[in-house]
């Protein structure tokens, strides 16, 4: 009797064990929730467009902040209820974005040189010594893959595929679940924006000035087209055109032909990215002590619509249309104008605040500051 009852005390241990190791393996897998309204990758989207529908609007709450180890080196990437900042030294944060409360830290082990690049599996992680990282939705490390130069823009996922460009001339295209090589594409000097991802095309653009369109499949080359000035900033893309900002002048191009449609030169210098909202795109251009400005184009001509200048110089700011205004963050300020007609709209003070990790939601706007703080804002 006693062994029977042995017995069946042993089986029951067993099953239980088994059951609770069938439930970990069945057990779905952490995913990154990606909505319409979020901002996942550098000006939002694969295309790099920059729109959103809406986005909050005056008065500005603050609804949180948060200190982390070091200043914001680039925008924050946001999903549905996470986000994910890059600091100096190495440390991304995961961040519940309600509250600001840390969920998790990882340590690359390296200089991160740009903003995050988020996909359901994980987050994307460039680093100035040559390597993509990708780690998990709970902050585990999945694969890493490696290039020949410094990887100084944001990794692109798209599907079950990762595209991004090397200091060492090439455009890389690898697996999404393990990181393993597919194809790479020899430019004619470093790669140092994210490409464009549009209609089963990846389009880059060289330090040369070349921007060319690969299939997205196998890299073959579609087409070149040589501007022979140094990029501004990654390409985008919208209704069929392509734009590329250089130094001094926008160019638009046939997305499927790389036939120009229009130039327009705008003087020195371009330091934005480029924000697309139906016919219209939207450029900034200053530096180097000059009063800043944005300018507002018809994207179908280029033919100018409307200009607006705020005073004081900003080395870059991150552009974001919607629907009705365009945002962006200046020294000491979050702005907005009006898209129609450039009407300042927005002007919050916050001192310190750092331009270039402005990022915004259809519900909030985020911004960090030279206290090393990360800030959120709503209405």
């Amino acid at each position: 009797m006693k062994n029977k009852i042995l017995l069946i005390v042993f089986l029951s241990v067993a099953l239980v064990a088994a059951i609770c190791l069938l439930l970990f393996f069945l057990a779905p897998k952490g995913k990154i929730t990606i909505g319409e309204g979020n901002w996942p990758l550098p000006a939002g989207n694969a295309a790099h467009s920059a729109y959103l529908p809406f986005a909050p609007v005056a008065p500005l709450n603050e609804r949180w902040d948060t200190r982390l180890e070091g200043e914001l080196i680039a925008p924050p990437a946001v999903s549905a209820d996470r986000i994910y900042a890059c600091c100096e030294g190495g440390i991304v944060y995961c961040l519940e974005l309600e509250s600001g409360r840390p969920v998790w830290r990882y340590d690359v082990r390296g200089r991160i040189t740009s903003m995050p690049g988020l996909c359901q599996d994980g987050v994307l992680l460039s680093t100035d010594d040559g390597r993509v990282v990708k780690v998990g939705p709970s902050g585990d490390l999945k694969w890493q893959a490696e290039a020949g130069g410094a990887v100084r823009s944001t990794a692109i996922p798209t599907k079950d595929r990762v595209y991004f460009g090397s200091s060492d001339g090439y455009l890389y295209c690898v697996s999404l679940k393990d990181g393993l090589k597919l194809w790479s594409h020899a430019a004619e000097g470093p790669i140092d924006v994210s490409p464009c991802i549009y209609e089963d095309q990846v389009i880059g653009v060289s330090y040369e000035g070349d921007l060319f369109a690969l299939d997205s499949k196998d890299g073959r080359l579609n087409w070149t087209f040589r501007s022979h000035m140094i990029p501004a900033v990654f390409p985008c893309a919208d209704n069929g055109k392509v734009f590329l900002a250089t130094e001094f002048s926008i160019h638009c191009l046939d997305s499927q032909s790389g036939t120009i449609l229009w130039e327009q030169e705008t003087g020195p210098n371009i330091i934005a990215n480029l924000a697309i909202r139906g016919n219209q795109i939207v450029a900034a251009k200053g530096g180097n002590g000059q009063d800043s400005t944005l300018i507002s184009m018809d994207s179908r001509t280029g033919d100018p619509l409307w200009s607006r200048s705020w005073g004081g110089s900003a080395d870059w700011i991150w552009l974001i249309s919607t629907n009705q205004d365009v945002y962006f963050a200046a020294p000491g300020y979050l702005l907005a104008v009006t898209v129609d007609g450039g009407t300042p709209s927005l002007d919050h003070q916050l001192e310190g605040i750092l331009p270039e990790t402005f990022a915004a939601t259809r519900n909030l706007i985020l911004i960090a500051a030279d206290n090393r703080k990360l800030y959120c804002f709503g209405q």
